[in-house]
């Protein structure tokens, strides 16, 4: 198509056309956008013309896909390996059951007549609305008291879906052995009569149904928040050990509320941790928060549990020093016991002498955690723990619970191959201590809690207000880069068998270019295979600076099968390096990463590392 123009060479110049080229020139222009619109059109022909062509290619190729054709058992496969495993603690917006059903009328089909699909669920009961103003309506506005009406009358709808689908579940379930979690709470005796009808409650419902099914249960998860002495969520503790024969894992968790009268909570409290269900012939995994009965009073078959976790965090038990002594009651009795986490948050002085005279031999023990507000001198002395090999420590430490820290370190360092330490109030012989008892760790977690970034440089520390010398400082990477001896060929470093690295920190406690140089000792010196870097997880406390991956090749770093993940304090610089690099753009995707290392990338870093779904 002829484009060319009698003022070519006018143009891109200064050149000022006169008033008969200006007309020329608007008639030349007023004919190329005739043109110009008429290709547009042919254009939005053709673009819908092959819109209409690959729509008819796509679907008529979804008839071709081999899954159409996959046989039902097949396909029962597949849908079975979506459900998380029951000890998994992946909280889904969508559950996999639901998610499957909704595809196609095949698969919905095929998954409701599959009952191991619909035997793992959570019943959440909704909150209940408050009015959006003061609780008279002599005060709410007409819009207020509208909102707070139309609230109500959705809350009422959300309580009828909770009651369908519990019951949806548990027909398509059929016989299958039963895992869910339970979150529930009386409705509060304010309710506000006056500003319309009162509020419905299914909690009566629900403890109906699920203890009708009691027999079926193989896991569950309690979370209650009690009110009153008459809560239908009470009729869990009448259930006795014969009702819940395949019960193997329970999380019993109780709260009550601070309005109730002092001694009825009392008898309550006590009245559910006795109760029988905790008793089950195959309970297994057990994680209770009351413990104020003695455990010999309690139904549990403690011989029988291998996983454990008690946090005394909901009672006076801290406060009263009791606290340690019914933990070291329980581990008497529990002579399998695999698995034992604790949650510790008083500070006061023991009414047991630690350590015992006779020390507690837990022959199966691989795994301790104990967090909280102190770690009991005398403590880990007073275990015998041959199999020991994991161990969390995630307590605040000052000078006097820095010795129970470390005395877990020094006793049963030598046999530890996967340590996680929140370091931060460890002075710097303490730290250099603990580091030094690790020889045979192959993973390593170190984490900061409070606003320090080094270790105190002694006790008088905590009552002054120290500038921080860069001068006198030695990083920890440092103590953990490897350097050969010239003159013997050794390797000198802290945990020389060291795989996988994780760090948390809160201010500047090394760079980026301290990291580079730890990964390329660990990965370029002549090591054995047990002393090569396999995996690094950093949470920085500042921004980005430097290409670690980009800085790690260039230094002519072996970088396969090697993992490094790093977290800057922007919520949008989280970045996963490996043979392949990848990136996290979303913290959600955290999720495939195990809960240790979930612990350290994550802004909620305390996660809920419970052994128990």
């Amino acid at each position: 198509m002829d484009c060319t123009s009698p003022f070519s060479d006018r143009l891109n110049s200064n050149y000022c056309p006169s008033e008969n080229e200006i007309a020329e020139i608007e008639s030349l222009i007023a004919a190329k956008r005739t043109i110009v619109e008429d290709i547009d059109r042919q254009i939005e022909a053709l673009v819908g013309r092959r819109a209409r062509y690959s729509k008819f290619i796509k679907e008529h190729s979804a008839l071709l896909s081999p899954l159409r054709r996959a046989p039902t058992d097949v396909l029962s496969s597949i849908f079975s390996a979506c459900l998380p495993p029951p000890s998994s603690t992946k909280r889904y917006k969508i559950h996999p059951a639901i998610a499957i059903s909704h595809v196609c009328q095949q698969w919905r089909h095929l998954a409701i007549a599959q009952p191991l699909l619909w035997c793992n669920f959570e019943v959440f009961h909704p909150i209940l609305p408050r009015p959006r103003s003061a609780a008279s309506s002599n005060s709410l506005t007409p819009a207020a008291l509208a909102f707070y009406r139309s609230d109500l009358a959705i809350y009422s709808r959300q309580l009828e879906r909770v009651k369908d689908m519990l019951l949806a579940w548990l027909s398509r379930s059929a016989s299958c052995p039963l895992t869910f979690i339970l979150k529930s709470q009386d409705i509060p005796s304010l309710t506000y009569h006056s500003l319309g009808p009162s509020p419905p409650s299914i909690n009566e419902a629900i403890v109906d149904t699920l203890c009708g099914v009691s027999n079926r249960w193989k896991s569950a998860s309690f979370d209650l928040w009690i009110t009153t002495p008459t809560s239908p969520l009470l009729r869990f503790s009448q259930l006795s050990p014969k009702d819940v024969p395949q019960l193997e894992r329970v999380r019993h968790k109780v709260d009550f509320s601070p309005d109730m009268n002092w001694d009825d909570s009392r008898i309550l409290e006590q009245r559910m941790v006795g109760i029988g269900l905790l008793g089950g012939p195959s309970i297994r995994k057990l994680a209770i928060d009351r413990l104020s009965l003695s455990p010999d009073s309690m139904s549990v078959d403690w011989a029988s549990v291998t996983d454990l976790e008690l946090d005394d965090s909901r009672l006076m038990l801290a406060r009263t020093g009791q606290a340690v002594q019914f933990i070291t009651s329980v581990l008497r009795l529990c002579h399998r016991l695999t698995r034992f986490a604790v949650n510790i948050t008083g500070r006061s002085r023991s009414r047991i002498i630690l350590p015992l005279e006779t020390r507690i031999s837990l022959p199966y023990l691989t795994s301790v955690s104990i967090r909280g507000k102190s770690v009991p001198s005398g403590f880990a002395s007073s275990l015998q723990l041959p199999s020991l090999h994991t161990l969390s420590l995630l307590c605040e430490v000052d000078e006097r619970t820095e010795p129970g820290l470390v005395e877990w370190i020094t006793t049963f360092g030598d046999a530890l191959t996967d340590v996680t330490l929140m370091y931060t109030g460890l002075t710097e012989s303490a730290l250099n201590s603990c580091l030094e008892h690790l020889p045979n760790v192959i993973t390593l977690r170190l984490l900061e809690h409070h606003r320090t970034g080094f270790w105190r440089s002694d006790p008088a520390a905590l009552d002054t207000d120290l500038e921080f010398d860069p001068s006198s400082y030695i990083s920890i990477l440092q103590r953990l880069t490897p350097r050969v001896n010239d003159d013997e060929c050794e390797l000198q470093c802290y945990c020389p068998k060291l795989q996988k690295f994780g760090f948390r920190m809160q201010d500047l406690v090394f760079t980026e270019e301290e990291l580079v140089e730890f990964v390329t000792a660990r990965r370029n010196l002549p090591l054995p295979p047990s002393s090569r870097l396999k995996s690094v997880i950093v949470k920085f406390s500042f921004r980005q600076q430097l290409d670690l991956r980009e800085e790690l090749e260039r230094r002519a770093v072996d970088m396969e099968d090697f993992d490094l993940i790093t977290k800057y304090n922007k919520m949008d610089q989280f970045y996963m390096s490996s043979a392949g690099s990848s990136t996290f753009p979303h913290e959600e995707e955290l999720d495939d990463l195990p809960v240790e290392d979930q612990i350290i990338v994550t802004d909620i870093w305390l996660l809920d590392t419970s052994l128990l779904p």
